[in-house]
Order: structure tokens, then C-alpha cells, then sequence
């Protein structure tokens, strides 16, 4: 699986991964800045930029005009926000590379941010935030991460609150931009089927200048691991849903691989250790998993589930028990082979497409110091032992080291919950 990656003299990262038997072409501009980068007072900003770089550029002066453009070709678009980039994308046949570089360029370089789209669109933004608080199973997420990170960047939510959008501005939404869109944030991405050299002509026509300059550090995450170690968020559901969270790793943890293989034989599918004893063996839950989250600087990893009002306290019991028995007793060589086997399987087939593979490298290019090949990160799977995963179980499944979230009825069960928690 080729790739190229240059830095342009302007400081801009551009990333080219061809695909000969592919006739689309996808370019994702990403920007390595997001809800950790903003003013506490303005939180939400970087969501809030994606919305509003769509509603109209210098070229394309309203959303009409710009989806129309874009539509008109048949391309698909978004973007996305975290809470340390933000992307904005367009795939399209081949053959409308020049038009998609246009409108992405635009975008970045003369949003119109027209005052009144930004007024209309701050109601837009408050129903999306009702969205997510009326979806237990998405919010969860926020609520253990607020919990984990207490009143900082990395805590709070990534959409901001009403109050934060409310009091946004043209002017806070200009400063940002030409703060955190430096070119050396920016890494331009394609990948699919494209001509070298008119690509090369295109980065040089729009990107040639940019915005220069040193880009701002994010604010570093707290270590708090004491204080509360449950939070219940009281609502009245027809599901209990639970987040409990150990902290983990950043991206470039020597550990990360086993901790990959960890997660996949507790959590990683229907056949995982969860899954089997909640939903298959005790009907508990209709969705338990665990996965890992990594940033600059820290990590998390987390264990959801949603569960039957009435079995929460047995769900939690039995999560309990799965960590003590992957802390005492080492994975067979059977479960292991098993898990290493799906992780390659999964891993292959979601390469596929043109998306897997841009993001395969773009999320290393960013954020690691070190790229490496599906081949090479097979390779790092085949080592992972079993003696590794108890050990790293062991540092991670401790006391010390959790909290747990829970959305529904249960107003002050707090200590009953941590109780149930034996590591």
C-alpha cells in the first residue's frame, strides 16, 4: 500500500496515496487543531467552523450555491471535528479533482462567515446538542470523558454549550482561524486516481502561500485520577447506559499494540469475552464493547454498554469479574491466535477503500513519530504474548485507576455503584 508524504517550503504537509484500480478521488483537507485549542469561553468554535466554512466562501457566496456546486457532480462531503483536528472533505469521480480543490481551498482560505448564517446557525447547533443529551448511547461517551478530566479542555465537549455558542462572534471565529489554520497544522490529503503532475499543479496554484507562522500548543490534560469515582447523570430511560474508563495511553505508547489485542478478546466483537457473558450467556445488555482512545498526551480506555434498567448492578459485577480473570489467568494460545487473526482480518478488509487508506496514514502523520505499513503493524500484532496482556491488564484494570459514568434512574446510588467495582 504506497504512499508519499512532502512538505511543502511553506511549511504545509501534503499526503498522496494513489489507488490505479480506483476511478474516484478523494482530497481531505485536515486541520490539527480542534476543542482543545479554544478559549474556555468560546468552547465549541472548531465545531462550530465546520458548519459554517459550508454555508459560503468568496467564490461560492452562500450553502446553496456551494452544495449545488458539489452536488452537481455527485460527490460526497462532510467534515468532522474532535477534539484535536478538524477535517473537511469531498470525493468525486476522478475527473472533477481541479473543482474539488477549488471549493476545499475556498473554504479555508475565504469562508464568508456571513454574520446573520452565524446567528442562524447558532439554533442549529443548540438542536444538535438536545440530539446528543436525548441519545443516551452517543452522550455516554461525554459524560465519562467530563468525568475523567474535570473542568479542562480535554473534558469538556467537544460542541461547546449554549452559552459558549451564544456568545460567539465573526470576530472570535476570524481569530481562531488565523491562529490554529497555520499551514503547519494543515495537511492536504489525496487518494484515489489522480495525475501526479496536475495535482502538483493544483497544491502549487492554491497553497502555495498560506498562513504562516508558529502554531499554538493545546493545553496539556490534568492528572486527576482521584476525587468521585462514579457520576450518574439522573434521567428517566427505558435503558441504563455505562461508560466505565481506565485511563490509558497517548498515540505513540510503546504499549499500544498489546493494548489493541486487550481490547479486541474483552470487547472487540460478538465472540469477545463481554460480549459472550453479558449479552449471549446472561441477556443483559443489547450492546457491550470496549475500545481505547488516544491523544497527544494521554488516553483512555472504555467499556460501554447498554443494559436492562434492573441489571445494571449485575452487568457491573460481571465486568468486574471478566478484568480480575484476564489480571489472574493468561489468555490461551487458542484466544489469542483467534484475536490477533480477526484484528489483521478486520483490518485488511477496511482497507479497501479509499477513505481506510487515507486515514490509515493521515492519523499517523499527524499525531505519531513513527509511520508504519499494514504489513509492519501485522508484524506488531504476531508479538503481542500472552504474558504481555496479563501484565498490562495488571497496570491498567486497578482501582486507582477508573471512573465510571451511568446515564438513568439511579440518583444517589454513587458508593453503591463503586462498591460493585472489585479490581
Amino acid at each position: 500500500m504506497k504512499y508519499t508524504k512532502q512538505v511543502l517550503k511553506n511549511g504545509i504537509t501534503v499526503l498522496k496515496v494513489p489507488m490505479k484500480d480506483s476511478e474516484s478521488v478523494l482530497v481531505n483537507f485536515f486541520v490539527k487543531t480542534g476543542s482543545r485549542n479554544e478559549p474556555k469561553k468560546l468552547r465549541g468554535m472548531s465545531h462550530f467552523l465546520e458548519h459554517l466554512l459550508f454555508k459560503g466562501t468568496k467564490k461560492y457566496p452562500n450553502a446553496k450555491i456551494l452544495s449545488s456546486t458539489v452536488e452537481a457532480i455527485g460527490a460526497d462531503y462532510n467534515a468532522a471535528t474532535s477534539k484535536e483536528y478538524t477535517l473537511y472533505y469531498i470525493k468525486a469521480a476522478a475527473k472533477y479533482l481541479p473543482l474539488i480543490f477549488d471549493v476545499l481551498s475556498d473554504m479555508l482560505q475565504n469562508p464568508k462567515l456571513d454574520p446573520k448564517e452565524i446567528e442562524r446557525e447558532k439554533g442549529v447547533i443548540v438542536e444538535e446538542m438536545n440530539m446528543y443529551r436525548d441519545t443516551p448511547m452517543r452522550h455516554i461517551g461525554n459524560v465519562l470523558e467530563e468525568h475523567m478530566w474535570p473542568n479542562s479542555d480535554l473534558g469538556a465537549e467537544i460542541i461547546g454549550d449554549e452559552k459558549t455558542v451564544a456568545r460567539t462572534k465573526r470576530e472570535h471565529l476570524m481569530r481562531y482561524i488565523a491562529s490554529n489554520y497555520k499551514n503547519k497544522n494543515l495537511t492536504l490529503s489525496i487518494a484515489g486516481k489522480y495525475d501526479d503532475k496536475k495535482l502538483n499543479d493544483l497544491l502549487k496554484k492554491y497553497w502555495s502561500k498560506g498562513n504562516l507562522g508558529k502554531a499554538p500548543k493545546y493545553s496539556s490534560a490534568p492528572t486527576l485520577k482521584k476525587g468521585p469515582k462514579v457520576k450518574i447523570v439522573e434521567k428517566k430511560t427505558q435503558q441504563a447506559h455505562l461508560a466505565l474508563g481506565f485511563y490509558g495511553f497517548d498515540y505513540n505508547n510503546k504499549d499500544n499494540y498489546i493494548l489493541k489485542v486487550l481490547s479486541n478478546i474483552l470487547g472487540g466483537g460478538m465472540s469477545s469475552r463481554l460480549f459472550t457473558e453479558i449479552r449471549e450467556r446472561r441477556g443483559l445488555a443489547y450492546y457491550v464493547r470496549m475500545g481505547e482512545e488516544h491523544f497527544q498526551d494521554t488516553g483512555s480506555v472504555v467499556i460501554t454498554a447498554g443494559l436492562r434498567l434492573e441489571k445494571l448492578e449485575e452487568a457491573i459485577k460481571v465486568i468486574s469479574e471478566e478484568l480480575r480473570k484476564i489480571k489472574n489467568t493468561k489468555v490461551s494460545p487458542e484466544e489469542l491466535k483467534k484475536a490477533k487473526e480477526n484484528m489483521k482480518g478486520r483490518m485488511t478488509l477496511s482497507l479497501e477503500d479509499t477513505e481506510s487508506r487515507m486515514e490509515w496514514y493521515l492519523g499517523q502523520i499527524a499525531f505519531q513519530k513513527k509511520i508504519m505499513t499494514p504489513k509492519e503493524s501485522f508484524a506488531k500484532v504476531d508479538k503481542v504474548t500472552a504474558t504481555q496482556l496479563q501484565k498490562l491488564a495488571r497496570k491498567l484494570f486497578k482501582k486507582n485507576n477508573y471512573k465510571l459514568a451511568v446515564i438513568g434512574p439511579y440518583k444517589g446510588k454513587e458508593k453503591k455503584l463503586e462498591k460493585l467495582i472489585e479490581l
